[in-house]
């Protein structure tokens, strides 16, 4: 069995009403029906449907991997980043 946890969630009192009845519909439990739902809406948002692995889906969210190049123009930034974050000291 799963480790599963507890967690509260807001929604307008209409869609609460609405997601119970569909629940009631597909013969399972709100909470059985809301983690199917979101499991769905997840594989189908972040992975385009595709079945991969915990690790490889891990692996393809991490933010680093979605970071384009860039440039700021500075070349000395290694050098003097104290005094492009906290300002030159001698300009005080």
């Amino acid at each position: 069995m799963r480790n599963l946890v507890a967690t509260n969630i807001r929604l307008p009192k209409e869609d609460l009403e609405m997601y119970r009845q569909m629940a009631i519909e597909a013969g399972v439990s709100f909470a059985e029906f809301t983690r199917k739902a979101l499991e769905d809406k997840t594989r189908a948002v972040v992975f385009g449907g595709n079945k991969i692995s915990k690790k490889s889906a891990a692996r393809k969210d991490e933010s680093i991997w979605k970071l384009k190049p860039f440039s700021s123009g500075i070349r000395d930034g290694a050098r003097n980043h104290d005094k492009y974050i906290y300002g030159d000291p001698h300009n005080v």
